[in-house]
């Protein structure tokens, strides 16, 4: 049964029993749980494991080159994916599979900065090329100080219009549930998935039930995730009826935001908001969590909450071949590139 505990004022918390798992050794959405369960939802043909030496999951994709297609080994990787690593893999490997599967370009993005594969490429590159740039921004709150010093951070403006959202919630009456069980979470999870199909992403067929390989990934993962303990459902309701949910998912000290969603007929309310906002504030209060992870892209919605920004990379891998090469020119490792195409011309 979810236990009551005490919240915010005029805020009635239902929150499903559960301990606090411990660190992972690696980020949830680096192991194999995740990334098969990826590989099953969103890459059955194109997708699979290289079994030569540390197995590593991959997809096969191709990448235009002027007139050109060329093969391209992919990380497992989309829109549903907020990081992405290889541990205990060497560049070696890649390199290895990228011959075994006829390909000379490689592409491996979301990885943060502390990813073993960006630690890896410092020390043995495996005879590849080698190329890191920017992926995308990603915001996120440092949840280790107190509620008071970070609210009095953010502009006046901002504090203004969340002291009025907040009187006006309390007028209507609200709760916020949240779930961390896989019963409850399970329970719920429908709804969640029922209230961002009404909005615009329902009516651009960009929801996760109007898109069938998200929804078999998420109405698998989430429920593995819950079992372990992993997963934090929120719903705000007003009158009854959910008007706003996210979906977050705790991956060591940090709880990222995956999906969220508000049903339109509350927008008046900015239910959004004011969900964020009370997960913010029970956030300050819990130990164990230091940081909510917004997730990318930046946006100046995201810059509103923020504290601070993750700068998160990609990896690209050219082996040293014509198409290697002239994949790395069009992509500005030129340097190396020439060298090659260089000692290629004397001989």
């Amino acid at each position: 049964m979810p236990q009551k505990r005490t919240g915010q004022k005029g805020l009635k918390i239902d929150t499903a029993a559960s301990n606090r798992p411990a660190r992972p050794a690696m980020s949830i959405f680096a192991e194999p749980e995740w990334l098969d369960t990826w590989l099953a939802a969103f890459a059955p043909i194109h997708g699979g494991h290289r079994e030569n030496g540390p197995s590593f999951p991959y997809t096969l994709t191709a990448t235009r080159l002027g007139p050109l297609s060329i093969r391209t080994l992919q990380a497992p990787t989309n829109s549903h994916t907020p990081r992405f690593d290889l541990p205990g893999v060497p560049l070696a490997t890649v390199a290895a599979a990228m011959r075994s599967l006829r390909t000379s370009y490689a592409v491996f993005p979301f990885l943060a900065e502390d990813a073993e594969l960006l630690r890896q490429a410092e020390h043995d590159r495996g005879g590849l090329v080698l190329r890191r740039v920017p992926c995308e921004i990603a915001p996120y709150i440092a949840c280790d100080g107190d509620w008071e010093g970070y609210f009095a951070s953010r502009s006046s403006k901002t504090r203004q219009e969340w002291r009025r959202r907040q009187r006006r919630a309390a007028e209507i009456g609200f709760e916020l549930s949240e779930y961390r069980s896989f019963e409850t979470v399970g329970r719920h999870f429908p709804t969640a998935l029922e209230v961002e199909a009404s909005g615009w992403k329902g009516a651009a067929g960009s929801a996760i039930r109007e898109d069938a390989p998200a929804l078999t990934f998420y109405t698998s993962v989430v429920p593995k995730l819950a079992a372990r303990g992993l997963v934090r459902l929120y719903l705000w309701r007003i009158e009854g009826r959910t008007a706003a949910f996210q979906l977050c998912i705790v991956d060591g000290d940090a709880l990222r935001s995956l999906k969220i969603g508000f049903d339109p007929e509350f927008a008046r309310h900015a239910p959004g908001q004011m969900l964020q906002l009370a997960i913010l504030r029970e956030l300050f209060q819990e130990e164990g969590i230091r940081r909510f992870d917004l997730l990318g892209p930046e946006t100046p919605q995201k810059r509103m909450w923020a504290t601070g920004n993750e700068v998160l990379w990609t990896l690209r891998c050219y082996r040293p071949t014509p198409t290697g090469m002239a994949m790395a020119l069009r992509h500005g490792a030129a340097g190396v590139a020439k060298t090659y195409i260089a000692r290629i011309a004397q001989r």
